[in-house]
């Protein structure tokens, strides 16, 4: 009879298929050498979709929570990093 206390190879197998999938996550960048004071961003999203964008600017780091994925795509392509920064991020998202 098998013992209760070990769980059976398939209770293992599903375990692990959940522990795998909580390790996905999105992460991004931006090629900021465009930019005149932005020296790095970065994107990082979690399966619960929350994200984290971290910027170094002048020497400074920067961390924003919760930048929905749609504006940092479009902040890939705005024709200056440092307008959208100021227009879209800037005072509209957490720093906590």
């Amino acid at each position: 009879e098998p013992r209760k206390d070990i769980p059976s190879s398939n209770a293992l197998s599903r375990e692990n298929k959940n522990a795998a999938s909580w390790q996905e996550v999105f992460n991004d960048h931006i090629d900021t050498q465009r930019s005149s004071w932005i020296d790095e961003l970065q994107y990082s999203e979690d399966l619960n979709g929350n994200s984290i964008v971290k910027m170094k600017a002048n020497g400074h780091h920067y961390t924003y929570y919760q930048v929905p994925r749609e504006l940092w795509n479009d902040w890939k392509y705005a024709p200056s990093l440092g307008r959208f920064y100021n227009k879209h991020i800037k005072g509209n998202y957490s720093t906590k």
